[in-house]
C-alpha cells in the first residue's frame, strides 16, 4: 500500500465521530418511535408540506432522473412514482 493512500488520524475521528453521532441519534429516534403511524409518517406530527417532500425524495433516485423527470411531465407530479 502506498503511503500516501492511507487516512490521517483526522481522517479516522471524523469518521469516528460521524459512526458515533449516528448511532446516538439512531438510539434516540428509536426511543420516540412506539408504533408503525409513529415509524412511518412521524405520528401525523409533520405539515403537508414536509410530507411532501418526503414523498418526493424517497419516489425519486439518482439513477432513474431523466425518466422520473418525464414521467412527471407527461402525466403530472404521481410520475414521481413511476420506475423506469
Amino acid at each position: 500500500m502506498n503511503p500516501h493512500e492511507r487516512l490521517s488520524r483526522l481522517d479516522l475521528w471524523i469518521v469516528a465521530l460521524y459512526l458515533l453521532g449516528i448511532t446516538v441519534l439512531g438510539l434516540y429516534a428509536s426511543r420516540r418511535v412506539r408504533d408503525s403511524t409513529s415509524f412511518f409518517i412521524g405520528g401525523r406530527r409533520f405539515g403537508k408540506l414536509l410530507m411532501l417532500a418526503q414523498s418526493l425524495g424517497s419516489g425519486t433516485h439518482a439513477d432513474q432522473a431523466t425518466g422520473v423527470m418525464g414521467a412527471c411531465y407527461s402525466i403530472g407530479l404521481s410520475g414521481i412514482w413511476v420506475v423506469s
